[in-house]
């Protein structure tokens, strides 16, 4: 958790774009391919804002600059996390999973509706 705490370096900053660049590269080697979706959501140390990194921000400098952004997706819960509390967490877990109740109530019929207003 520490560079979510303390921050990434550049060096570790690159490291995650290329390898996300590099899976991006290679999935779309598959033409059969035509879109990825890409979901991020807070934890709940950014609402507290325990945590100063942020990986959403770095996917989306990814897709801005893909040769293949017309062809990817991200659906970022950070953006719009009104319905996203500190309850939205199971508790005693460092990892900040969000409960089975806000998969199932918020997350999942989130991620659905959004999946089939961007495929219309």
């Amino acid at each position: 958790l520490y560079p979510l705490k303390r921050g990434i370096s550049i060096n570790e900053k690159n490291l995650f774009s290329k390898r996300l660049e590099n899976y991006i590269d290679q999935a779309f080697e598959n033409k059969n391919l035509k879109k990825i979706f890409f979901v991020t959501h807070p934890d709940k140390y950014h609402l507290k804002n325990e945590f100063v990194t942020n990986v959403s921000t770095i996917v989306d400098q990814i897709i801005i600059e893909s040769r293949f952004k017309k062809n990817l997706n991200h659906i970022n819960f950070s953006k719009n996390n009104k319905d996203i509390n500190i309850e939205s967490f199971r508790k005693l877990d460092p990892y900040s999973h969000p409960t089975e109740e806000a998969y199932l109530n918020y997350y999942l019929p989130t991620l659905l509706e959004k999946i089939k207003l961007i495929q219309n």
